[in-house]
């Protein structure tokens, strides 16, 4: 190939060569004729000019000598494609729907995986822009690494020369209550930084995000300024954000939906979350304590600084700020893109990049399937061109562009194929994101220039795989014809084997939330319900916040029987604190976990106490505290723990009891954890048994009297449950699903193969029947054709799904990835399904009639 192309382009040199020559002799001739007539010789030369045209024209000319042939070719191919494919609209329908169907999921994947890892936000100059990071974690050991302090952050401003300007964001997400809007507390050079211009006024000052003396500014998100009525006169004005009033400086432009996975209603100062949060603790510790670790950060690249030079000097600084006793790896930076799975930090062993390569060889095995299955389409349709081809290629046709043709023919059903999943593309990526993850709102799911080279390149691809082997059959020597079922066997096979992997990959993610579901987590969250009690930001300080909690837990206690209601700090399988553990005789601090609770809180949750005993509301003055098992282990065992002092947050508590291990804050993990008594310090969710009647009312009338601004919300802890394994669920519906639509197209497959097998010898079953052969013997036949095909797929497919099933792991919850529960039934659904496939053509082929199969012969 390529020495026909260098052929070509010497011959093509050597015609605008011969071509110039000529016209520059002509061009001479023409010269020395007006020289004659009386011209002077540049006249003369510059008439010749004009009446022979330039270089440039010449060169055009030689040029179009050669491409005008090759694109009229290339235009008849097409234009036959097009007529050949139209005369058979079924074919082309199924040929088009069954690739359609596998390009359109791939198309919708990737675009899902362009959104979240490819696409940068939409910002000024947005590829010199980093995210900034820290893989130290302040948190258990094996968690994700963490942003850095403000405190950090503004030393590296006034010392770094690779980063031109550090911005710090915190995603405060939607308001819990219902009227409130939801903010994105951004530091004050948030739009500048960026490159992002106001629609409508400015953004924020340099001293409107000052610590100590914080502003009440706003600027305000397009879709959120339109649904205030879209009003330009807004700009100067105040609106209520949790309560506080805030002035609106600027409307952002349409389109920006910030630089996080949720769309936020309105930005403010990092500094003037004081207004919303006055005597929120741990407000205060996130904007004045320099060791805070969770500020997500990003920066821009200085002009001509690389993302290698602006790590190194950013590990620099940071072995100047940090303490000489530091970890090694609180001493490093990590620079990451600037898209949205970079806005989140990043993992050692992070499940993004896993799961989209699990998904995406899911999908590439159902495109595989579809291309297997057209293949067999093509080799079908091209035993009925037999004749068609031969005439071509006995007048003259080489093999060679009669692949051509068959090739662009297959291109067409690609490329239309490609437009339809474009299409699928526009709808099936936001349904699948907001039905999985909806706090998602802020990912551009709209494919671009990107998603349409990559389709084009699939559809190219899938044109090689499905309709090169059928044009280099449908050419073959006559001698070659007797092999022709191999190869579609072979179709068949791939097909078999692949949908066998996706099958057990289905069954095996279908047990595991199945399992999942009838886990037993140490606690009775099925009969459980929690009430939050939705706060405004102003409506508690400190001293009317334990005033509350106290009086609500002296309500509360008398309340239903005993193990029908209680308090504590947060929602079961939502959050949990951290704190710090020293044990007796040890120097060094570990991280556990910490929950608050009121007494009967683990009789509420049906925890029993292995030893010691509850939590009793004297216990305030003493300091005492219940342990998990998983901490007592870690304190002398289960019964020495009881009466033993630790020392948790820097304060000496005493273990009065031990409870069983439960999966009260994680799913997946227990981890070790200590439960002190309400400090008062938060508003806490009341935990209500379903049983307990007239309970929830009691608690919100009390509620209500004791303070009527603030509103509840009733949760059933199932619903938390199901959010938590909602990506495992959708996981076992995709790989569901697949399975289903790679059965669909096995199926055609081997009814396609074997209806064509039967067709083709109908002479031999005709034959064979006058010779004796009863109709169970040809139904035997033809069952024993296929079931050596489908057998070497369910081999290849055992031995594959073995070796993928174990990517699943992560998934299955305990399950072995060999499970041969999910073997069984996959092999059993795929042999019931290939039965079914044959079953048809086997009939037909025992009512083939003997004379008239004799008389064709």
């Amino acid at each position: 190939m390529l020495l026909r192309r260098l052929g070509w382009l010497l011959r093509r040199q050597s015609h605008e060569a011969d071509l110039a020559e000529e016209m520059g002799f002509h061009r001479e001739q023409k010269q020395r004729e007006l020289e004659a007539r009386g011209l002077g010789a540049a006249e003369a030369a510059a008439a010749a000019d004009r009446a022979m045209g330039n270089a440039t024209w010449m060169r055009e000319e030689a040029r179009a000598v050669w491409i005008r042939p090759w694109l009229e070719s290339v235009w008849q191919d097409l234009a036959y494609a097009a007529r050949s494919l139209r005369r058979q609209p079924v074919f082309t329908l199924v040929a088009v729907l069954t690739l359609a169907s596998a390009i359109g999921l791939n198309t919708s994947l990737f675009t899902v995986f362009n959104a979240m890892m490819l696409r940068r936000w939409e910002v000024g100059d947005s590829g010199r822009m980093v995210n900034v990071f820290s893989p130290y974690c302040c948190r258990r050991e094996g968690g994700a690494p963490n942003g850095l302090s403000i405190a950090e952050v503004r030393y590296f401003a006034e010392h770094a020369h690779t980063i031109s300007g550090f911005i710090l964001t915190r995603q405060n997400g939607e308001g819990d209550l219902p009227d409130e809007a939801g903010t994105s507390w951004v530091s004050g050079n948030y739009f500048s930084v960026l490159g992002v211009g106001m629609t409508l006024g400015r953004g924020f000052a340099p001293d409107e995000d000052v610590i100590g003396s914080p502003q009440p500014v706003a600027v305000l998100s397009w879709p959120y300024w339109r649904s205030l009525g879209g009003d330009a006169r807004l700009v100067g004005r105040t609106i209520t954000l949790e309560g506080v009033a805030f002035t609106v400086v600027g409307v952002a432009p349409r389109g920006f939906t910030g630089t996080g996975t949720e769309q936020p209603d309105a930005w403010i100062p990092l500094a003037s979350v004081q207004l919303l949060r006055p005597d929120d603790a741990w407000m205060q510790h996130v904007l004045r304590q320099p060791e805070h670790c969770c500020t997500l950060v990003a920066g821009r690249l200085a002009p001509n600084a690389t993302l290698e030079d602006a790590e190194a000097e950013l590990s620099a600084l940071r072995r100047q700020y940090q303490p000489p006793g530091a970890a090694p790896d609180q001493k490093r930076i990590v620079l990451a893109e600037f898209t949205a799975l970079g806005s989140s930090p990043p993992r050692k062993k992070g499940p993004e990049v896993p799961t989209f390569l699990l998904m995406l060889s899911g999908v590439v095995a159902v495109l595989v399937l579809a291309c297997a299955n057209v293949g067999n389409l093509l080799l079908a349709r091209s035993a009925a061109r037999q004749r068609e081809i031969a005439v071509r290629m006995s007048l003259g046709a080489s093999r060679r562009r009669v692949i051509r043709q068959l090739l662009t023919e297959s291109l067409v059903l690609a490329v239309l194929a490609g437009a339809v999943g474009i299409a699928v593309a526009l709808r099936l990526p936001s349904a699948m994101v907001h039905a999985v993850l909806p706090s998602l709102s802020a990912l551009q799911l709209t494919p671009d220039s990107r998603v349409l080279l990559f389709t084009l390149g699939l559809s190219v691809v899938s044109c090689f795989l499905f309709g090169l082997a059928p044009a280099f059959h449908a050419t073959r020597p006559p001698s070659a014809a007797a092999v022709r079922l191999p190869l579609r066997t072979a179709f068949l096979s791939v097909q078999v084997a692949l949908c066998m992997v996706l099958l057990v990959a289905a069954a095996l993610l279908v047990r595991g939330v199945e399992r999942v579901g009838r886990r037993d987590l140490g606690f009775a969250f099925r009969d459980l319900s929690t009430m939050s009690l939705l706060v405004p930001a102003k409506a508690l300080d400190g001293a009317r916040t334990r005033a509350f909690v106290a009086a609500l837990s002296r309500a509360v206690d008398g309340m239903g029987r005993p193990g029908s209601v209680a308090l504590g700090a947060h929602e079961p399988l939502h959050n949990s604190s951290h704190a710090t553990l020293r044990l007796p005789g040890e120097t060094d601090d570990r991280s556990i976990e910490r929950e608050e609770v009121s007494p009967g809180y683990f009789a509420v949750l049906g925890v029993p106490l292995l030893a010691g005993r509850d939590l009793e509301a004297s216990d305030a003055a003493s300091g005492a505290i219940v342990v998990n098992e998983a901490l007592a282990r870690e304190s002398g065992g289960v019964p020495a723990a009881v009466g033993r002092t630790i020392t948790v947050d820097g304060t000496p508590r005493t273990i009065v009891g031990v409870a069983r291990d439960a999966n009260v804050m994680d799913v997946d993990d227990v981890y070790p954890t200590a439960y002190p008594l309400l400090s008062g310090r938060e508003v806490p969710v009341v935990l209500v048994r379903r049983d307990a009647a007239g309970v929830l009312e009691q608690v919100a009338a009390t509620v209500a009297r004791l303070d009527s601004r603030i509103r509840v919300r009733v949760t059933p802890v199932a619903e938390q449950f199901d959010s938590r394994t909602a990506g495992s669920r959708f996981a076992a519906a995709l790989a569901g699903g697949l399975g289903a639509l790679a059965l669909l197209l096995a199926s055609v497959g081997m009814f396609g193969v074997f209806s064509y097998w039967v067709q083709q010898r109908t002479q031999e079953i005709g034959v064979r029947m006058a010779l004796g052969a009863r109709p169970g013997q040809v139904f035997a036949l033809v069952f024993g054709v296929s079931a050596r095909a489908v057998v070497a797929g369910l081999v290849l497919g055992l031995a594959g799904a073995a070796a993928a099933s174990r990517l699943l792991r992560s998934m299955l919850y305990g399950l072995s990835p060999l499970d041969p529960v999910a073997f069984a039934a996959a092999t059993f659904v795929l042999l019931v399904a290939g039965a079914a496939a044959v079953y048809g053509p086997a009939r037909r082929a025992t009512r083939v009639d003997p004379m008239l199969a004799l008389r064709a012969e």
